[in-house]
C-alpha cells in the first residue's frame, strides 16, 4: 500500500467516524478525487472498496446501537383473580 492510499485512507477514516458534520459520500468522493490526483493508476479503486466497507460497517453499528438504545414495550396479561401491580410513587421514592 502506497503512503498516499494509507494517509487517505486514515484521514478519510477519520472523518467518517467522528466529524458528523460531513457526510459519508462527501469524505468517500473527497479521497477519490485526491487518489486520481496523487495516487496510483489502481488507488481510487482501491480507496473507494475501503471506505465503502467502512461506511457499510459503521452504517450497521449506528443501527444496532439505534435498535438496542429503543425502550421495549411489554404487555402483560393479568388473569382473573389477579391484581395488577400498585405503581410506586414517585415523589416517596425522593
Amino acid at each position: 500500500m502506497s503512503r498516499v492510499d494509507r494517509c487517505l485512507l486514515r484521514l478519510a477514516t477519520y472523518e467518517i467516524t467522528f466529524l458528523d458534520d460531513i457526510p459519508l459520500g462527501v469524505a468517500i468522493d473527497e479521497a477519490i478525487e485526491i487518489a486520481k490526483r496523487f495516487g496510483s493508476e489502481n488507488s481510487p479503486t482501491f480507496v473507494n472498496g475501503v471506505l465503502d466497507r467502512i461506511a457499510t460497517t459503521l452504517r450497521k453499528k449506528i443501527e444496532i446501537e439505534r435498535v438496542a438504545a429503543k425502550p421495549m414495550e411489554v404487555e402483560v396479561e393479568i388473569g382473573e383473580g389477579e391484581e395488577k401491580p400498585a405503581k410506586p410513587d414517585s415523589w416517596r421514592l425522593m
